[in-house]
């Protein structure tokens, strides 16, 4: 699946490439005539259904990094399913973040559970093409536990692949942003609770191939640039290569619970 960008990092639409399929698709027609192929059979063959997989691209890091502009950009330039993450915590969850008390794992136990059946609804629904979502997952069981929505999703929706983009930015810089935000807007989570989300945090390694990592210490637009480029790498990827990280990631899952 290969992508076109204008100068702007914006993804050129189809409509802009349509003289150049024509012009394609005839000149296929022309050489199988040529070199007496079967034409019928080359119209069979062009005609076939492919079912093309769908994506869950995960917008991850911690708070202040910048997830839901950057998923709410990418969604946009693929034509995906936006999820905001933090629209599946519960009320006791926003009411522990505002009141500046850090999330448990049993606390977010429930709030991966809700998100991840959030994804895989998503990608059931006819005409879903994929969906783009916020989630911090911070620690390497938290990403795990979204990792199984691809697996659940597969079994109605086919293939699906599924993809980490994590959001990196020192503490620093992201409590600054955190502070900006809570100036602009009544956000439940306040700079301070940044720190306890560092405390925790578990960058992803070599051990996790369906994760690529963006610095956000640079402007917000090219950060997005960024994301959207990564997205569509990920997807001209060969499926078969796609698949096989997914699959490391998930040995590399098990072997790390049963240690």
């Amino acid at each position: 699946m290969l992508r076109y960008f204008d100068k702007s990092g914006s993804i050129v639409s189809s409509t802009t490439l349509s003289h150049v399929v024509h012009n394609i698709s005839y000149n296929i027609h022309r050489m199988a005539a040529d070199s007496h192929r079967d034409e019928q059979s080359l119209d069979d063959l062009q005609q076939a259904p492919y079912e093309e997989p769908q994506y869950i691209f995960v917008i991850a890091g911690p708070s202040g990094c910048g997830k839901s502009s950057v998923a709410k950009h990418v969604a946009e330039q693929l034509n995906y399913t936006f999820i905001e993450g933090d629209d599946c915590h519960s009320k006791e969850n926003k009411a522990k973040m505002g009141n500046g008390t850090p999330l448990t794992d049993e606390d977010r136990k429930g709030w991966l559970n809700t998100l991840r059946k959030e994804i895989v609804t998503t990608l059931e629904t006819a005409g879903t093409k994929g969906c783009v979502v916020t989630c911090s997952a911070l620690k390497r069981q938290y990403r795990n536990e979204i990792r199984k929505a691809r697996k659940e999703a597969s079994k109605k929706a086919g293939k699906v692949i599924l993809w980490y983009i994590f959001l990196e930015g020192s503490q620093d810089l992201l409590e600054e942003r955190v502070e900006e935000r809570g100036k602009r807007e009544n956000h439940y989570m306040k700079a301070k609770m940044v720190a306890s989300q560092f405390k925790i945090l578990e960058m992803p390694d070599e051990s996790e191939p369906d994760v690529a990592t963006i610095k956000v210490d640079q402007p917000l637009d090219q950060v997005k640039k960024a994301a959207v480029q990564r997205a569509c790498a990920i997807q001209d990827m060969p499926l078969d290569d796609a698949l096989i990280a997914q699959e490391m990631a998930l040995k590399a899952r098990a072997a790390t619970e049963t240690s």
